[in-house]
């Protein structure tokens, strides 16, 4: 593009050089090098125009961020186990939210495209929590959408792994009789699940309907009068926040790298 310019520019200073000039004659030297002169000190005031146009251009129109299908770290199971503590990686079966590679599998998948509907509730930078206590996300505000609803891919895998061991069959005596799936829901209705509507109390031994229970249990929770921080005492998920009897899945939420440290 630049080059195109160049010689339309310099055909131009040719022809108003030489416009009174008939077509017989030859341009003289000094004539000839004046006009290469022009042509010079024209192109590089171009040239500093078009630099500055693109740095313009690069203000106005900051690049977007790269598109994530993934998790950009590997994932820890329970087969492979860990040095550092076996007891917080995860079970083969939540390869279905991420596997081993960092991708998102087909409930990871679901969860990211769920959050990102009701964005104003999951990836608002004033999450309570987050970068407030017990700062779950301390970079939170600096995460980009993509990251911010992988992290929700991983909170529930989270507590999938430290309620089922990721088995969507899994069932199990609750409190108020049988806890069903994933997140290990309720079987029959009580007055303390109150935030659990309808969509709870249907087909729970299947892997996506439970996660919709879960997410709407979770978006009522971050909706709240008090917009109570997920984390605190009075949630929903008790075992989330930071304590000895959390299941470890405070533990297995605080190892989402981009929480805590910056891209390299």
């Amino acid at each position: 593009m630049k080059t195109a310019w160049s010689v339309l520019l310099f055909s131009f200073l040719i022809s108003i050089a030489f416009a009174d000039e008939s077509v017989d004659t030859v341009p003289d030297e000094p004539a000839l090098r004046q006009t290469l002169e022009d042509y010079e000190e024209v192109r590089g005031e171009l040239q500093a125009l078009y630099s500055s146009s693109n740095e313009l251009l690069c203000l106005a129109y900051p690049p977007a961020p790269p598109k994530l299908n993934h998790i950009p770290f590997p994932i820890q199971y329970k087969e492979l186990g860990t040095k550092r503590d076996p007891d917080i990686s995860f079970a083969s079966g939540c390869e279905a939210f991420i596997n081993k590679e960092g991708k998102l599998g087909s409930l990871g998948t679901l969860i990211s495209k769920e959050v990102r509907k009701r964005k104003s509730t999951f990836l608002a930078n004033s999450l309570q929590g987050m970068e407030s206590t017990p700062r779950a996300c301390p970079r939170w505000s600096q995460l980009h959408e993509d990251q911010k609803a992988h992290y929700w891919a991983w909170v529930f895998m989270s507590i999938a792994m430290a309620e089922s061991d990721c088995k969507p069959g899994k069932t199990a005596k609750g409190v108020n009789g049988r806890a069903l799936g994933l997140l290990q829901m309720e079987e029959v209705k009580h007055a303390k699940k109150a935030g659990r509507g309808e969509i709870c109390y249907k087909n729970m031994l299947n892997a996506t309907a439970n996660l919709h229970c879960g997410l709407s249990v979770m978006e009522k929770q971050l909706t709240n009068g008090t917009r109570k921080a997920i984390f605190e005492p009075g949630s929903y998920w008790a075992h989330l926040r930071k304590s000895p009897t959390s299941s470890r899945i405070y533990e297995r939420i605080a190892l989402y790298d981009p929480c805590f440290k910056k891209p390299k």
